[in-house]
């Protein structure tokens, strides 16, 4: 992150976040992503290092270390939400490992829908995108 930019300076002052997927389809089938936390810069030199390492060989720009903010995500939850056709929300939640339904309401519903599946849980291919990082019993993931 740009060094002292206003979006830096925000998570210092608070470190909440909400990262969340775009939903690629208009009936949203193919289901969002949402992650919470917490935003932790990073002061290790030898960390910015690396990530500075990494984003030359994949991105081929260097950033040089000092010259820029780099936060690890100490990650609280993470939820999946996919749409069904009749406009029920299927909610898959870690670490609660919790599945349900949010039945969905419009000015056109008229009774209770016959219950449903949970959400498909095996959605990790999704989060390949993900760096997970180790630090001290906590689970982080590098965006």
């Amino acid at each position: 992150m740009g060094l002292d930019s206003t979006k830096a300076k925000d998570l210092q002052r608070d470190p909440r976040i909400l990262v969340h997927s775009i939903v690629s389809t208009r009936d949203g089938a193919g289901g969002e992503y949402k992650l919470r936390g917490r935003a932790a810069l990073e002061t290790d030199c030898s960390v910015n290092a690396l990530d500075a390492e990494t984003i030359t060989r994949e991105l081929g720009w260097r950033p040089e270390v000092g010259k820029f903010h780099l936060f690890r995500v100490d990650v609280e939850d993470v939820t999946f939400i996919r749409w069904g056709g009749d406009n029920d929300q299927y909610v898959t939640r870690w670490p609660d490992r919790a599945e349900f339904v949010r039945r969905g309401t419009s000015a056109t519903s008229a009774s209770a829908r016959p219950s449903r599946p949970p959400a498909c849980s095996s959605t990790s291919s999704r989060l390949v995108c993900l760096r997970v990082l180790p630090t001290a019993g906590r689970t982080s993931i590098g965006l």
